[in-house]
């Protein structure tokens, strides 16, 4: 069995999703909407606007860990 972990990664085309005890974070895998995050609590609640960016800068370590490993998934 693998070890356990800390989050989970979903994913479709276009967009991926990282889901943990405190947010889902969605992002997009391809360039089409770079920039569009969409992050909710634990929840399901919307993160306020003015708090995205904060959560994004603390999440960009393992977002950019999991856009790497994905990319193994990719043509």
């Amino acid at each position: 069995f693998a070890p356990a972990s800390d989050y989970f990664v979903v994913g479709e085309y276009d967009y991926i999703g990282i889901i943990d005890n405190r947010y889902k974070i969605t992002f997009p895998y391809t360039s089409s909407d770079f920039f569009r995050y969409t992050i909710n609590d634990a929840i399901d609640n919307p993160v306020p606007r003015e708090d995205k960016k904060r959560i994004v800068a603390l999440y960009q370590g393992r977002i950019d860990e999991v856009i790497r490993e994905s990319r193994r998934f990719a043509n």
